[in-house]
């Protein structure tokens, strides 16, 4: 394990080129759905924050089945709503932002009172939309069996052009139970039913409503125009750390207790020395020190003695996912089902070009992020409708075998859970 990155005193010294950057804040909980016979909507998420730069209120996401556009409506209490608007990468880009009244704003998720939501609101073209639940379940791992500490969103999956890699990391995760009162969602006076996993009844005893309590979201290299511009401010800087030539070892950031950091193997030069050519090494992201991504990183620099410039590329890759350890059996589960829960990281790829004239205090940067493939689907929904049949024909295959191997598994979960669930 490499030692803690250490940072030099002249850090504010821009003159001194990184080229890697990081954006953190922080979400204190949210639940999410995706809709199976809406005609309007794919899915609805709704998020609470408490920020000392945007303010403290809901955020609710609407997601267009049409065109994959998502709408995004927040309550009044919000004094900078905007400075949370480029923290969301999704799908196909953001439609609607809009202030909205709402005649309910609660969403709590604790271990005193589990998860409660009461959220009604009107949308953009008027419709009522109304979300209730009561799971009573204590959000705590000691009364909650099969609750997940350290689980990364798949929402970079359904991104198509990709503003950063963007990581949402949530500490503590879980599905709503069947235990607690049925969940209302209503849109324009009409019930809309959410997803569901393959044999989640008898198996899970969940329902395929995602929970999360104290998310970090974490954005790696936001794409720039220039070294200075906003990509750098706002929501926990960067802090970039170098060794003792100036070259940069990695760079961290920090909110509300949490810190995210991106480590380089090899020391990266500042600009004093970009006319070193150097084939590159590898890099990995941790928050909390949980590994959540890793790659390689490379760049070509080109002297031009004549113009008295330097150029360069600098690439990196994604080269391995999400690889999560001490997982719930129900999460561990769903994995070989649904693999973007995992991979979607693999399909990410950086690339920046630099141009450097000496005597200049910085160099002109332009960057963006592409998607080396992205065949995932829309949705976690979609990635479990699409990847069910594999799931069905695996098990009768296994019947085929010997149903013992199945009621085998069945007593086996239930020895792990209590027969709680798999005696509704």
């Amino acid at each position: 394990m490499e030692p803690p990155l250490q940072p030099r005193n002249d850090i504010g010294n821009r003159s001194s080129f990184c080229p890697f950057s990081l954006r953190m804040t922080h979400m204190d909980c949210m639940i999410n759905m995706e809709f199976v016979n809406h005609p309007i909507y794919a899915g609805l998420e709704i998020q609470r924050h408490d920020d000392e730069i945007a303010g403290t209120g809901l955020l609710v996401f609407l997601q267009r089945k049409l065109n994959n556009i998502t709408d995004v409506y927040y309550e009044s209490t919000f004094h900078n709503p905007s400075s949370l608007k480029k923290f969301f990468s999704l799908g196909k880009g953001l439609g609607v932002w809009k202030k909205q009244q709402f005649v309910f704003a609660t969403l709590d998720v604790s271990a005193e009172t589990g998860v409660q939501a009461n959220v009604m609101f009107r949308d953009i073209d008027g419709r009522l939309v109304h979300v209730q639940m009561n799971d009573d379940t204590p959000f705590d791992p000691n009364q909650r069996s099969g609750m997940t500490h350290g689980f990364l969103s798949p929402i970079g999956a359904a991104i198509d052009k990709p503003s950063c890699l963007q990581l949402i990391y949530m500490k503590q995760f879980d599905l709503v139970r069947r235990a607690g009162t049925v969940p209302i969602i209503e849109i324009d006076g009409r019930s809309v039913s959410t997803g569901h996993v393959p044999f989640e009844r008898c198996l899970w005893g969940t329902r395929l409503i995602k929970v999360a309590k104290d998310l970090i979201v974490v954005q790696v290299n936001p794409k720039t125009r220039k070294i200075n511009d906003e990509t750098h401010h706002g929501h926990s800087q960067s802090i970039v750390h170098r060794d003792n030539q100036g070259h940069v070892q990695g760079i961290s950031a920090e909110s509300h207790g949490h810190c995210a950091t991106f480590f380089l193997d090899r020391p990266f030069p500042d600009s004093v020395h970009f006319d070193e050519k150097r084939e590159g090494g590898s890099w990995r992201v941790d928050i909390d020190g949980d590994r959540i991504v890793s790659g390689t990183w490379e760049y070509d620099a080109v002297s031009n003695s004549t113009e008295n410039t330097t150029e360069a590329k600098i690439q990196l890759e994604v080269t391995r996912g999400w690889r999560p350890n001490g997982l719930s059996w129900m999460i561990k589960m769903m994995f070989p089902i649904v693999p973007i829960l995992k991979d979607w990281p693999e399909t990410y790829r950086w690339v920046s070009y630099v141009q450097w004239n000496r005597g200049e205090t910085n160099p002109a940067m332009v960057s963006h992020w592409e998607r080396t493939s992205g065949d995932y689907g829309s949705s976690l929904l979609e990635a479990v409708e699409k990847s069910s049949d594999c799931a069905g024909e695996h098990l009768r295959h296994a019947s085929q075998k010997s149903m013992s191997s199945i009621i085998f598994m069945l007593m086996r979960l239930q020895r792990n859970r209590g027969s709680h669930y798999l005696s509704e």
